[in-house]
């Protein structure tokens, strides 16, 4: 499983937990559900790592995201009925 899914899954937890109000939760669920920055392989490939290793694992997490974030905002309408 992928870092940045864990932090969403973690991320969800708290929201569940805490309930705080709709539109911080809200930035809360998408900040931890987009893919991580691009300029990522950019910075790999300064300091000597695998840059098509780096491209490989934002691609997949891309392709995840397709379908997590709209995952991810359809358990939050359940959590917050009636905000959407």
């Amino acid at each position: 499983m992928h870092k940045e899914h864990c932090l969403s899954a973690n991320s969800s937890l708290f929201l569940y937990l805490l309930e705080p109000p709709f539109t911080s939760a809200l930035m809360i669920l998408l900040q931890s559900a987009v893919p991580p920055v691009t300029a990522i392989p950019v910075v790999v490939e300064k300091e000597g790592g695998k840059r098509d290793a780096v491209n490989q694992f934002l691609f997949t997490s891309a392709l995840f995201a397709l379908v997590t974030i709209p995952m991810a905002m359809f358990l939050l309408g359940k959590l917050y009925p009636g905000q959407f």
